[in-house]
């Protein structure tokens, strides 16, 4: 648990930084990553439970 308390206390402090980069347009994303991950979210909300 200490782990991920870790890993998203370093999220939010480099957020600014992404946000920045993000209305500046500098942030690149890759394609085939972008897609694959909107399948998965399409899966999950479409899911059957």
């Amino acid at each position: 648990m200490n782990i991920l308390l870790k890993k998203t206390h370093r999220f939010f402090l480099n957020s600014d930084s992404l946000v920045k980069r993000y209305w500046s347009r500098e942030l690149q994303v890759e394609p085939q990553a972008f897609f694959n991950q909107l399948k998965q979210v399409k899966v999950r909300i479409y899911a059957e439970d």
